[in-house]
């Protein structure tokens, strides 16, 4: 079975953080939460797989009134391509991406993969292209030239229904809660298994405590998802942790 080398690809921090979006019902809290994404190498074939794409500057996000404004609110962002070429990676040298959920922050940057394929849950998609009125600014359903951000990719997506395995030593699980259609990966290394949850952690205390977080699509997926996640025993990386990017890379 083939192993990955996974490298955090962080992109920046929030300042002063309402504690409300990452646990529900806390309040009266600020601290700073990370963002970025993950890059993986294949110990086997040295092919590199992207998971999810990272989010919009903050020139876009004032440019086209995207939401999470509160990204504005933080220390320097890096872009992708820059925070790539620090590892010596390119888009072109990007052979496939998984997306958790097509929210903003997780699925820009998607015209600088032409023709890679994209690995979505189908649902997701659907719920991209039918959201809620609630939905609207997360899935970039807002009038610009830009928006939604993930029709870019959409030529090259991968629909999944449910757990899916992506290759050896990578398998997408259907995790929803944060969103109706979001997808963990279940990630093979050479001391043990990771698994990526995009948003259904944001902080410590969502894997800990099983703290719901601020945001979610259904609460009773969301903790039929936890069950799932912590039934594989793997190490969980999630998108916002501040633990994420607290290592160069894992495995």
């Amino acid at each position: 079975m083939a192993t990955f080398m996974i490298y955090p690809i962080f992109m920046g921090r929030f300042n002063n953080y309402d504690i409300s979006c990452q646990i529900q019902f806390a309040s009266g809290q600020h601290r700073y939460i990370s963002f970025g994404c993950i890059l993986l190498k294949n110990n086997q074939t040295g092919e590199y797989t992207l998971l999810d794409t990272g989010y919009a500057t903050p020139e876009e996000i004032l440019q086209y009134d995207l939401p999470y404004k509160n990204y504005l609110n933080g220390d320097r962002t890096y872009t992708l391509v820059e925070e790539l070429s620090k590892l010596g990676v390119k888009p072109v040298d990007i052979k496939r991406i998984g997306i958790t959920h097509l929210h903003q922050d997780h699925c820009w940057n998607l015209q600088l993969f032409p023709n890679v394929p994209i690995y979505v849950q189908k649902e997701e998609i659907h719920r991209a292209s039918t959201p809620r009125l609630i939905e609207y600014k997360s899935y970039q359903r807002i009038p610009g030239e830009c928006c939604p951000a993930w029709t870019r990719g959409i030529k090259n997506f991968i629909p999944m229904t449910g757990d899916y395995e992506i290759e050896s030593g990578l398998k997408a699980l259907y995790t929803p809660g944060h969103t109706k259609g979001s997808q963990s990966f279940l990630i093979d290394t050479e001391v043990g298994q990771y698994i990526y949850t995009g948003d259904q952690h944001m902080c410590t205390e969502n894997v800990v405590d099983d703290a719901l977080t601020g945001w979610y699509n259904s609460v009773d997926d969301w903790y039929e998802s936890q069950t799932k996640i912590k039934a594989t025993g793997a190490h969980i990386l999630g998108t916002h942790m501040n633990e994420t990017y607290s290592a160069s890379f894992y495995g």
